[in-house]
């Protein structure tokens, strides 16, 4: 039997641990070890749920997960998976601010309250802000961000339940001044409470793996989806070398389509877009996307 080191090392060296650690059991000492045996098979799958669980939880040194979840109505024409239909990539920090649809979203509203905002900065860095909400009145960020890829509501005035929400109005982010909207949390049919981007951007000082992959359709109808991948996202100067590049495509999906990925797609060296576009061939469609990315400090 042979092993490998530790995964706690955080180091590029560990990858290859990470790319069967379902054919590997971890000992005592941190170190994975080859089994061979079929009989222990449920051990392994066991040690592999929780060395998952360690990383999703942050107690592994130098790795983490990302879970991206994306959903949407989506057209004939080819857009971002998200509530908004887009997902914005400027190449330098822009000044954002919230509003809501409804008073409600505000201090001492029914509604949303508080919200956190999770992106990248000015330089291409993930920060999280939280800001106090004012429901029809924008509420500028308090920092300029690059990138939007998860925002939602952190504090609400009511105990959601099956018939009532976290917020009340539809909620959105966009540039101050009443400008281009970068994501939509909708109202409808019920309070979503969290943004729904499917699209992530990798921070700086990170490397990235794409280790799964899920899209649901609607069933009555069909949709096209193309993943890409743009790494060298803060070459921001003509000639650009940071080129978006098409990683996967699956056509003429209808119902859930999962996606087998033997070995990790990557490595994305951050900063750097990693996300799905999608059309319908007919109509309008429901899609959904889940897709895990593996990132390793570098």
């Amino acid at each position: 039997m042979s092993k490998d080191g530790s995964l706690n090392s955080g180091t590029l060296a560990s990858l290859a641990s990470v790319n069967h650690v379902n054919l590997v059991a971890q000992q005592p000492d941190g170190s994975f070890e080859f089994i061979s045996d079929i009989n222990n098979v449920a051990a392994i799958y066991a040690d592999n749920l929780v060395f998952r669980a360690k990383v999703a939880a942050g107690e592994v040194p130098g790795v983490s997960r990302f879970d991206k979840f994306g959903a949407g109505s989506i057209g004939t024409s080819l857009v971002p998976i998200s509530g908004a239909s887009t997902y914005k990539t400027p190449t330098s920090a822009t000044a954002l601010e919230f509003i809501s649809t409804s008073t409600n979203d505000g201090v001492g509203g029914s509604g949303a309250r508080e919200i956190s905002v999770i992106g990248l900065d000015a330089n291409f860095l993930e920060i999280t802000q939280t800001l106090t909400t004012n429901g029809t009145t924008p509420v500028p960020l308090t920092t300029d961000l690059t990138r939007l890829y998860r925002w939602g509501v952190v504090e609400s005035g009511s105990y959601a339940n099956e018939t009532v929400g976290s917020h009340v109005g539809d909620m959105s982010i966009q540039e101050v001044g009443s400008g281009p909207i970068w994501d939509t949390i909708q109202s409808t049919p019920f309070p979503s409470g969290r943004s729904h981007i499917g699209a992530y951007s990798i921070p700086t000082g990170k490397t990235g793996f794409l280790i799964s992959k899920r899209i649901t359709v609607d069933s009555l109808k069909t949709v096209n989806v193309y993943f890409f991948a743009r790494e060298k996202i803060d070459d921001v100067t003509s000639p650009y070398t940071g080129i978006m590049q098409l990683i996967e495509r699956d056509f003429g999906l209808s119902g859930t389509s999962d996606v087998i990925i033997a070995i990790p797609k990557g490595p994305f060296v951050g900063p750097a877009d990693i996300g799905a576009l999608a059309q319908s061939v007919v109509g309008t469609a429901e899609v959904s996307i889940n897709f895990n990315i593996l990132l390793l400090d570098t």
